[in-house]
């Protein structure tokens, strides 16, 4: 994966949030090539600055309204940068305003808001865009309702939409190739929002915990650096950590544990790190199950073995786990990274530390991001009319973004904010350069909805009793080979006919 120049930024940012603060990210991919790590000055190019009139130039919308879709539902996914109805003295919100009042100033339009009150609502956009209803011109969704969406013909194929130039750094370019299928891509990642990064998978740990069970937080960290993190080192720790504190028998709430992690998501956090995948794309952009060889076989059945040797690792529902964490009765804790958005209320002193590697010759650390976390873009079929008005404010939104919010939040809000541990920052890096989306997490639903989820639960059962996978390779991936297929030949139908 190229290295985003925000997500640099973002390694700085987050350590800083280890005693406090609101998290949200912003990010952008560049081109490899003299990369300013430095976000307090404003990114150019040549010796244009960017912002929307230096790129765009001068237009006349009319007064035109455009109205956009936002999960927003009271939770951790809520998206809080596309409007800010007047100035608060809270650098984000101002930063938004800012942006926005600029834009609609110089180009004549209106942006409105339409707040989801739920984390997830396919059918709902589904529906209202069936039938001429839809409320919004640009619909935000987490990235498995994006999925479902899409093969449902109702989301405009992007790279046919004039105006949009996905190619160029305000537009996370890196994540946008990876959700590209067939060379079609029906939403997309951008600086138009701070609400992305968030949903990479990575590692907490407890630095009394640690410190109480003789383990040095700065040795860990040196672990991760001198190429010493491994899967074997990490449940090693684990394994000593286990206390039956509540005298109830066996696993409890009130024990103390090398390790707290999801259960619907402990397989393949791990199976990633290890870099294991259940699907791959070809030079032809489309995905193919490149899952089953003997060495992943190996990897995977030894990571169920690790997941279930013994009453260290506690795998339950989200809040359950939040929860051990939380009283300082887990030394690690495996979750998305948005997580610290609630831990800044927690009394634990903790660090980030990237996923092990399954053994020290792996050339890389490996991150999944969670598509139920991750908040994407898209646009609905339907306002012809309004589409080059539409695409144009989308446009005029990232590019403008690089002079307001991204400085904001990353220079005001955390920089001049909270303090940070300098260990955090490298590992932070290390998440988020090796941050990757695999479409089979998106496409999770059942065949029956035109996802291809069913191998990944059938893994999760078998990673979590601790029996082979080889039995669920044999039974499903020609199945899933076979939905794939499917799932290509929709989303190809859907743009070849949007492109006349």
């Amino acid at each position: 994966m190229k290295r985003s120049f925000l997500f640099k930024i973002l390694s700085l940012a987050l350590a800083m949030i280890l005693l406090a603060g609101v998290i949200c990210s912003c990010k952008k991919s560049d081109d490899g090539e003299g990369v300013n790590t430095d976000s307090s000055v404003v990114s150019t190019t040549g010796d244009t600055e960017i912002n929307a009139m230096n790129i765009l130039g001068e237009k006349d919308l009319g007064g035109e309204t455009i109205t956009f879709y936002v999960r927003s539902y009271g939770g951790i996914w809520d998206i809080k940068s596309l409007y800010a109805d007047s100035i608060l003295s809270d650098v984000i919100n101002d930063a938004v305003y800012e942006r926005n009042e600029t834009l609609k100033s110089q180009y004549n339009f209106n942006i409105a808001i339409e707040e989801s009150a739920s984390q997830s609502y396919p059918t709902r956009i589904i529906n209202w865009v069936m039938a001429g209803e839809c409320p919004a011109d640009v619909i935000t969704a987490g990235g498995y309702d994006m999925a479902k969406i899409a093969v449902q013909g109702v989301l405009r194929d992007l790279n046919h939409v004039e105006g949009l130039n996905l190619e160029r750094e305000w537009w996370n370019t890196t994540l946008n190739a990876q959700m590209s299928i067939a060379n079609t891509l029906f939403y997309a990642s951008g600086d138009i929002i701070c609400e992305d990064n968030m949903a990479v998978r990575c590692l907490f740990f407890n630095k009394t915990f640690a410190e109480n069970m003789g383990f040095a937080p700065e040795s860990i960290y040196s672990m991760v650096e001198n190429n010493e993190w491994t899967m074997e080192k990490m449940f090693q720790m684990a394994s000593v950590c286990y206390s039956d504190k509540d005298d109830v028998e066996g696993q409890s709430k009130g024990d103390s544990y090398g390790l707290s992690v999801q259960k619907v998501a402990a397989h393949y956090i791990f199976m990633t790190a290890a870099g294991v995948r259940i699907t791959d794309k070809n030079a032809n952009d489309i995905p193919e199950v490149v899952l089953g060889s003997q060495n992943d076989i190996t990897i995977t059945d030894r990571i169920g073995t690790y997941l279930n040797r013994d009453n260290s690792v506690y795998c339950e529902d989200d809040g359950v786990v939040h929860l051990a964490f939380k009283k300082n009765n887990a030394l690690f804790m495996a979750e998305v990274l948005g997580t610290v958005v609630s831990m800044r209320n927690w009394d634990v002193k903790f660090g980030i530390l990237p996923m092990p590697k399954y053994s020290t010759d792996q050339p890389t650390y490996n991150h999944f991001a969670d598509g139920n976390c991750l908040n994407l873009l898209a646009i609905p079929t339907g306002n012809n009319a309004k589409l080059s008005k539409i695409a144009f404010v989308l446009e005029a939104m990232c590019i403008e973004s690089n002079g307001t919010l991204n400085p904001a939040f990353y220079d005001k809000a955390l920089r001049g904010r909270y303090s940070y541990d300098v260990e955090s920052t490298s590992m932070l890096d290390i998440i988020l350069d090796s941050m990757f989306i695999e479409n089979a997490n998106l496409y999770r639903g059942d065949k029956e909805d035109d996802g291809w989820g069913i191998i990944q639960a059938q893994l999760r059962e078998a990673v979590n009793s601790g029996s082979s996978i080889s039995g669920v390779v044999a039974s499903y991936k020609d199945l899933t080979g076979t939905l794939i297929n499917k799932t290509v030949t929709k989303l190809k139908d859907i743009s070849m006919a949007q492109s006349y």
